[in-house]
């Protein structure tokens, strides 16, 4: 293999890595806003359990919003999957939440391990082309 070949070879295999970074910084930046997401939930749910039977506003879509009153205070439907809903505690609810929560983060911990190994091999692959100039 001639030094040009190896050079178009590696330059690649740098463009397929570039790729790969890309997508996985996405799902890192994905997976922190639904972990934001989680943390905006559990405190509405903290709301709902604080409210004192005044009005509040129930989504009905985006930025439509209906005022009502809860009348409920002990439970939640909760759609676990599936279009499964099944009624929960306010404290079972956020206990969910919270395993959410850390598997969205042992998630990102595995993507960035896999983006450090990434940035590895580019740095690899920079001193190979170095050396094939």
């Amino acid at each position: 293999m001639t030094d040009e070949d190896k050079l178009r070879e590696l330059m690649m295999e740098m463009q397929f890595l570039a790729q790969q970074l890309g997508q996985l910084q996405q799902q890192v930046e994905m997976f922190q806003d639904r972990i934001n997401q989680i943390s905006v939930l559990k405190q509405g749910i903290d709301d709902v359990k604080k409210n004192d039977g005044g009005d509040v506003l129930l989504p009905i879509s985006d930025g439509i919003f209906a005022k009502g009153t809860i009348s409920n205070k002990e439970s939640l439907i909760v759609n676990v999957g599936a279009d499964v809903m099944v009624e929960k505690t306010f404290d079972e609810t956020k206990t969910m939440l919270d395993e959410r929560s850390v598997d969205m983060n042992t998630a990102v911990d595995e993507i960035n391990k896999k983006i450090e190994e990434l940035r590895n091999r580019g740095k690899e692959i920079e001193g190979e082309m170095e050396q094939a100039k």
